[in-house]
C-alpha cells in the first residue's frame, strides 16, 4: 500500500510549492539565538562545520558529591569524593570517561565508555559491563547520552547543531543583565535554558525544568566558571551542578586538575577506559560503478538515486543534483577522491523538480557551472537563496551567485577524452515544459530521470505517455541509443531499459519480452548483485 502511494505521489509531481523563506517574530528570534549559539561555539573552541580531524580533549577532574536522602535522617547528606578521567572529541561526536573512588581500603569504579552510538559502562566494582545501544529500546542509553553531554560546554553546544530549530532567544536575564538568555528545546520534550555571556559567549550555566514524581516540580542547574585557554578555545575547570534523580538530590563539585590536547585518538590513556576501543564506521551509502569509456554510475541508497559522472580530460561532469545538502557534499568528496585530477565542473539539471534538485546547493558554493533550462531557473534561484540557518550548509556559510548556462534545443560537450550531448526534449516528455536528457555514444547510452517506469515482471505492451514521447525524441534525433538509464534506482522497475524494450513496448507488443537479452554488458554488469535498500520518497 505504501508503495503504491508513493508511486501515485511521484508520477503526478505536482508543481513544487513556493517555499518562501521564513520570516516574523518566531524566526526573529531563532535568528538571534542561532548568532548566540554560533558565538558560543567560537568561545569554546567548537568549529561548525566540524573540522575533519578533531582532536581530543583529555582532562583529569576531582569530583565531590554530596549525596542528599536515601539514609537515615532526612535531608542528610553524604560526600562522595571521586577521582575522574575524561576524554571528549572536540567536534562532541565521542565520550569517555572513567571514576574511580577509594572504598574500604581498595579501589573500586564507576566507569563509562560512551562513543557514538554505545554506551559501555561498569557500576563500582562489579565485575559484569553493561552496554546500551542506541535503538528502538535505547531510552536508556540516550538518558546517559544527555546526563554526560551536560557536563561539558562542548558536548552540549555540539548536540544542538543537530536541533537548531529548538532554539529562542529570551532576552536579556532580568538579574543579570550581562547574560543572555536562550531556550532550547531537545526532541524527548525537555527544555533547557541556556544563560550566556554576552562579551564572550561563554555558557554561564543551563537550567532544566521537570516535574519529578516524588519532589515535584524541580529545576537541575549546571554552572560553569573559571574559564581557561585550551587548544584554541576556553574550558571551565569548575562546574558544580544541582540535579535530581531517581529519588535523590545531588550536589556535585567538579574540579578540573589537568587538561591536555591530542590530535588523534588518546591512545596512552586507553588503559585508563574498558570501552570500546573504536569509533563505529557507518555504513558505506555510495555504490561507485565504472561503465566505460570515463563514465561513472554513483547510487544513493538512502535517496533510492543513481547519479552519473561523466568524466573529461582535465574535468567531470554530474548528472542531476539528487538528495540535499549533505548528499551533494558526500558525493563531491567521492569524486575527487575517485577522480583527483578531474573536479567536478559541470552540473546538468534535468528538469526542477525537488529529487533532481535539491542536492544543488554545494555545488553552487564551489562556482560549479549550473547546466539547464530556463523554466528552471527562477526555481533555482529560490532553492539556493533561501536562508538554511536551522542547518546551516557550506552555501549559507559562503553564499555565492548561480553560474547558469541556459540549454535551448541541445548542448554538445566534447574534447578528446569524452563526448556527451544534452537535449532538450520538451514537451514530449509528456512531464515538464522543457527536459533535458544527455547521450554518450560512445556508450550508446542515453541518461534520463523519470520517463520510464518499465517493470521486468510484466508483459511490456503498454507504453506510457512519457516513455512514447521519449521513443519520440530519440527517434527525430536519430539517437543510436542501445540502452537506457534512470536516475531513480528503484527496486520494482528496470533500471538500465534496453532500446529493443522501449520500442517493443511502444509498437504494442503481446506477451512478456525478455528485458535482459538485449542489455550492453559494459553498461549494467558493474550494477548488478548489489545491495538494495527500502523505497524512500524522494
Amino acid at each position: 500500500m505504501l508503495t503504491t502511494l508513493w508511486l501515485v505521489f511521484l508520477l503526478a509531481e505536482p508543481l513544487p510549492l513556493e517555499g518562501k523563506p521564513a520570516a516574523g517574530f518566531t524566526y526573529d528570534r531563532f535568528r538571534k539565538a542561532r548568532n548566540l549559539w554560533q558565538k558560543a561555539c567560537h568561545g569554546h573552541g567548537i568549529a561548525h562545520p566540524a573540522p575533519k580531524q578533531p582532536g581530543w580533549l583529555v582532562s583529569e577532574w576531582q569530583v565531590t558529591i554530596d549525596l542528599e536522602g536515601h539514609y537515615a535522617t532526612p535531608w542528610t547528606t553524604r560526600e562522595i569524593p571521586l577521582k575522574v578521567w575524561q576524554a571528549i572529541r572536540e567536534d562532541g561526536t565521542a565520550l569517555w570517561q572513567k571514576a574511580e573512588r577509594e572504598r574500604g581500603g581498595q579501589t573500586q569504579y564507576e566507569e563509562v565508555a560512551l562513543v557514538s552510538n554505545t554506551a559501555k559502562f561498569q557500576d563500582y566494582g562489579k565485575s559484569a559491563w553493561r552496554t546500551l545501544v542506541e535503538d528502538s529500546e535505547g531510552r536508556e542509553w540516550k538518558s546517559w547520552r544527555r546526563n554526560l553531554d551536560l557536563l561539558e560546554p562542548q558536548l552540549l553546544l555540539a548536540r544542538m547543531a543537530k536541533r537548531l530549530n529548538g532554539l529562542q532567544w529570551l532576552g536579556e536575564s532580568p538579574d543579570e543583565p550581562e547574560l543572555n538568555v536562550l531556550s532550547w528545546s531537545e526532541e524527548n520534550g525537555l527544555v533547557r535554558t541556556l544563560f550566556i555571556h554576552k562579551n564572550t559567549g561563554l555558557l554561564d550555566r543551563v537550567e532544566t525544568l521537570f516535574h519529578h514524581y516524588g519532589f515535584g516540580d524541580q529545576i537541575d542547574t549546571i554552572r560553569f566558571s573559571d574559564y581557561r585557554a585550551i587548544a584554541g578555545g576556553q574550558v571551565p575547570f569548575v562546574i558544580k551542578e544541582r540535579r535530581y534523580r531517581d529519588g535523590v538530590g545531588l550536589a556535585t563539585l567538579w574540579q578540573r586538575r589537568a587538561v591536555e590536547k591530542e590530535q588523534d585518538q588518546p591512545e596512552k590513556h586507553r588503559a585508563i577506559w574498558g570501552g570500546p576501543a573504536e569509533l563505529p564506521v557507518p555504513a558505506d551509502e555510495f555504490h561507485w560503478s565504472a561503465l566505460g569509456h570515463h563514465v561513472y554510475a554513483v547510487t544513493v541508497a538512502a535517496h533510492n538515486a543513481r547519479v552519473f559522472i561523466v568524466a573529461f580530460a582535465d574535468h567531470s561532469v554530474v548528472l542531476d543534483a539528487v538528495g540535499d545538502s549533505q548528499t551533494g557534499e558526500a558525493l563531491l568528496a567521492l569524486v575527487a577522491a575517485k577522480l583527483p585530477d578531474q573536479p567536478v565542473t559541470k552540473l546538468v539539471i534535468s528538469h526542477f523538480h525537488p529529487f533532481y534538485t535539491w542536492g544543488i546547493r554545494p555545488y553552487v558554493q564551489r562556482g560549479v557551472e549550473i547546466i539547464t533550462t530556463p523554466t528552471v531557473e527562477p526555481y533555482l534561484q529560490r532553492v539556493t537563496t533561501n536562508p538554511h540557518a536551522v542547518l546551516p550548509d557550506a552555501l549559507f556559510l559562503d553564499p555565492q551567485s548561480l553560474n547558469l548556462t541556459l540549454v535551448k534545443e541541445s548542448l554538445v560537450l566534447s574534447d578528446g577524452t569524452n563526448h556527451l550531448e544534452i537535449y532538450d526534449i520538451g514537451e514530449l516528455s509528456n512531464h515538464t515544459p522543457e527536459y533535458l536528457v544527455t547521450f554518450l555514444p560512445n556508450l550508446k547510452l542515453l541518461i534520463q530521470g523519470d520517463l520510464l517506469w518499465m517493470r521486468p515482471d510484466r508483459p511490456q505492451h503498454r507504453a506510457s505517455s512519457r516513455a512514447r514521447g521519449l521513443h519520440t525524441a530519440i527517434e527525430a534525433r536519430e539517437l543510436d541509443v542501445q540502452t537506457i538509464g534512470t536516475t531513480i534506482d528503484h527496486e520494482n522497475f528496470l533500471n538500465w531499459v534496453p532500446m529493443a524494450t522501449l520500442t517493443h513496448a511502444v509498437e504494442g507488443g503481446n506477451g512478456t519480452f525478455d528485458a535482459t537479452a538485449h542489455q550492453t554488458e559494459d553498461v549494467t554488469a558493474a550494477t548488478r548483485n548489489r545491495p538494495r535498500t527500502k523505497t524512500r520518497e524522494p
